[in-house]
């Protein structure tokens, strides 16, 4: 997984790139997918790096993560999916 994850290709919306779309005016199923595809590729490369368990600290660590993510590509998180502020 070395490619940005803003570069990853959305078979669902056509090939699009994540950071093409515009999740503030995109449907709702359409933010909903783009989170849970984004919560998933965060969650595999933070427990390839972190192999080690360590219960509800890394819950919050992941949302964390998640919202910096999206403040990254999209300049801020969407309304309703305020985790970690």
């Amino acid at each position: 997984m070395n490619e940005s994850l803003s570069d990853l290709r959305l078979d669902f919306l056509g090939g699009t790139r994540l950071a093409d779309v515009d999740i503030f005016i995109e449907t709702n199923s359409t933010v909903r997918m783009v989170r849970r595809i984004m919560e998933k590729r965060i969650c595999q490369r933070y427990w390839s790096n972190n192999n080690r368990k360590l219960g509800n600290g890394d819950r919050q660590r992941m949302r964390r993560r998640m919202s910096n993510h999206m403040k990254d590509i999209y300049g801020a998180v969407p309304s309703g999916f305020h985790y970690g502020v």
